[in-house]
């Protein structure tokens, strides 16, 4: 070993002699060396966090341009809603409609109904527009075709005027579109056309939705163009349709819109920059870093268009990312750096190597002879103090043991060698009584052959055992112990003896025995509350139909206005005395637990259209809209409960009919796949807005209490 330190000083004071030069320029290299990876480790790191933030920017675009064709559809599809809850929708009524929605403005010239008109009903659907409000109707047509598709609405109409009666079966592009959407039926979107109503002529687009017959069926291509009712359109204008997209990427990506992903400036749908037109080197670009920029391209199928995306970064993506001036930091400071060292080196070389090898041989000297006597002194110490922490933990362990726990040792055989104060007087025995005896002496008999033959079988493998235990004491009164058993063994491996520390837990064991008398107890009150109300509610029911039956009867005899009136209160009254008898029969089934939930095959469109046109007529009456939007992509034939789901219904759309004066109430059904295993499985969401007179915020959390109600006055108002 000494001969190997003397050899490595040896070198040592070569390397570093007062005339040598080697070890300086050694430093100065591996520092530019260091310098030069940690440059391209940089730059590597850079380009993929470039390319990280360049996509990120990308998807932002795209998920923009695909969020605005989503919000127009979401109005189309508000606008089918409109037409699947009425036999008719007048022009006034359309005007209001559009007028209600919160437009987004991206792109839309506005939103409007193109009609599906026979050529032999051409006359009297003209007669009928122009009476309804619109004197100057007049369909812009020619040919002979058997179908003409007439925008009916447009709207607002001054911005539209130019498009209102304009026959779109005379044009390829308009008429395709909507022959596709009912094929597909869905929101579709057209080829790119020339809009009628914008006088630029620059890009524009229409997007359709089919709308049929209330309640029709829609099943097939053949039972939609039978039912076929028009379309709900919107003409949107391109270069305002993706205005302000640039500004959400800070004008740091550029991007081109190409028709049928062809990349040509004929192909060109839009461009964020307007490039001139004989400046196309941007058609070149490709999925590769050219000159520090980014670029890839992207195809995006839109309502069944099928776009090419060309995105580019911008200069002004790269300099925000001041790359040159980071650069320039790590060359520069890594030279200096490297330098610095150089120069420490020089200085350490300019010792002596005869002084540096004494000094080290006389450090080493002293430092074999600390650490002899140091470690000689660390041992003695340390295994003194060892020893007395272990007798004072021991010691300490016992007194709290002994204060706080019941413990007992035995030998394998069961019989007692020892147990502390606690175990004598929770048993009732002097230790002399205890002594030597076996562990049998406090057996309760509570306890089957099976517990204890488990008990044995574990603790007699080496495991430990965890449980509670029932004893009988001196003077015959039963305890309980929660029991930890450990078995120790011996040097050769065998058992010598079981530690048993345990827990008094009586007074808990009597808590839980008068928990369940006292559930039992309320149980059997419930039971009797729900079967009592159960009796009631049909002993109530059985007079409350004949009242209602002979009510009915009374109301086809003649009778004069006054006694008319007093019937409709009579049958008013009576049926929602049977309803919230009906309710208290549920109340009582649920709390018997007898309520069951069907689970049948069944048309979730039609029990919600069924519960939906029960409260027309009730909202017709209050002059309020009721919509229902169920997108056709939702799936119809479900398993489930009808008739719960009928009654949720009725009860929410009728408190939503009851609590509100004008405006509308809106039933949206949506819904989202659910994976579970093989079988396939739907999320359905039912919403039901409507602009009644809502809940404060401050009464929502009381609002499931029993008997609480969100403002008394309602009850007066509105009549519960």
């Amino acid at each position: 070993m000494e001969r190997a330190f003397h050899r490595f000083w040896s070198f040592w004071g070569t390397v570093t002699g007062p005339r040598s030069y080697a070890f300086p320029c050694l430093i100065l290299t591996v520092g530019l060396c260091l310098t030069y990876v940690l440059l391209q480790q940089f730059r590597h790191s850079f380009r993929a966090a470039s390319q990280v933030r360049f996509e990120r920017l990308t998807d932002k675009v795209i998920d923009s341009i695909s969020e605005r064709i989503r919000v127009h559809e979401q109005v189309l599809r508000s606008i089918r809603g409109l037409y699947s809850a009425s036999d008719h929708v007048s022009r006034n009524e359309m005007r209001q409609f559009v007028a209600s929605i919160e437009r987004p403005f991206f792109g839309e010239l506005g939103y409007g109904f193109v009609r599906r008109v026979r050529r032999d009903q051409v006359e009297a659907f003209v007669k009928a527009t122009r009476a309804e409000g619109a004197p100057d109707f007049e369909i812009k047509s020619s040919g002979d075709q058997a179908e003409l598709f007439i925008a009916e609405f447009i709207e607002p109409l001054s911005d539209n005027l130019a498009s209102q009666g304009y026959d779109f079966s005379l044009d390829r592009r308009r008429s395709e579109a909507a022959q596709d959407a009912v094929k597909r039926d869905q929101v579709v979107l057209s080829d790119r056309i020339n809009l009628v109503q914008d006088p630029r002529k620059g890009s524009g687009f229409l997007l359709f939705l089919p709308v049929y017959g209330r309640g029709m069926p829609t099943m097939t291509v053949e039972q939609r163009w039978e039912n076929l009712l028009g379309w709900a359109y919107a003409p949107l204008r391109m270069d305002a349709l993706l205005r302000g997209i640039g500004e959400k990427v800070e004008r740091q990506v550029d991007f081109q819109i190409f028709d049928k992903s062809e990349v040509s400036a004929d192909a060109c749908i839009y461009d964020v920059d307007e490039h001139p037109r004989g400046h196309e080197d941007w058609l070149q670009a490709d999925d590769q870093a050219k000159d520090g920029h980014l670029s890839k391209r992207v195809d995006l199928d839109l309502a069944g268009q099928q776009w090419m995306i060309q995105l580019t970064s911008r200069p002004e993506f790269l300099a925000s990312t001041r790359q040159n001036e980071l650069e320039r930091v790590v060359i520069l400071g890594g030279a200096l750096i490297s330098a610095m060292g150089a120069a420490v080196a020089w200085t350490l070389t300019r010792s002596r190597r005869r002084a540096l090898t004494l000094a080290y041989q006389i450090t080493e000297d002293l430092r074999r002879e600390n650490v002899v006597r140091e470690r000689a002194e660390e041992d003695a110490n340390g295994a003194r103090e060892l020893a007395e922490r272990a007798l004072r933990e021991v010691e300490t362990q016992k007194v709290a043991m002994d204060l706080h726990a019941i413990v007992s040792v035995t030998d394998p055989a069961g019989d007692l060698l020892y147990a502390n104060e606690q175990f004598c007087r929770i048993a009732g025995y002097q230790w002399s009584e205890l002594e030597g005896r076996n562990h049998r002496i406090i057996n309760s008999g509570h306890h089957t052959a099976e517990f204890w033959k488990s008990f044995w079988s574990k603790i007699t493998r080496g495991d430990t055992w965890e449980g509670e235990i029932c004893n009988r004491s001196k003077d015959g009164s039963l305890y309980w112990l929660k029991t930890t058993v450990v078995p120790f063994r011996s040097g050769k491996g065998a058992i010598e003896k079981y530690v048993a520390i345990r827990t008094d837990i009586t007074d808990q064991k009597k808590r839980e025995e008068e928990l369940v008398r006292m559930r039992e107890a309320a149980e059997a009150a419930t039971r009797a509350k729900s079967n009592f109300l159960a009796t009631m509610s049909h002993e109530i029911r059985t007079p409350m139909n004949g009242v209602l039956g002979f009510a009915n009867l009374l109301q086809e005899t003649p009778l004069n206005e006054t006694q008319r009136g007093y019937l409709d209160v009579l049958l008013t009254s009576g049926r929602g005395l049977l309803t919230v008898i009906n309710d208290i029969l549920d109340y009582s089934k649920i709390e018997a637990g007898k309520l069951e939930l069907k689970s049948v095959e069944f048309d979730l469109e039609q029990a919600v259209g069924e519960s939906v046109e029960l409260l027309a007529a009730r909202a017709e009456d209050k002059k309020l809209g009721l919509v229902l939007d169920y997108p056709s992509d939702l799936p119809r034939l479900l398993e489930g409960d009808p008739v719960r789901v009928r009654q949720i219904l009725l009860n929410l759309v009728g408190n939503a009919v009851k609590f509100t004066q004008q405006g509308h109430i809106y039933v949206k059904v949506s819904a989202s796949p659910v994976s579970k295993g093989e079988t396939s499985s739907a999320s359905i969401r039912i919403e039901i807005t409507d602009t009644g007179i809502g809940i404060a915020k401050d009464t929502l959390p009381n609002l499931f209490e029993r008997f609480m109600q969100a403002d008394d006055s309602s009850s007066r108002r509105f009549g519960g």
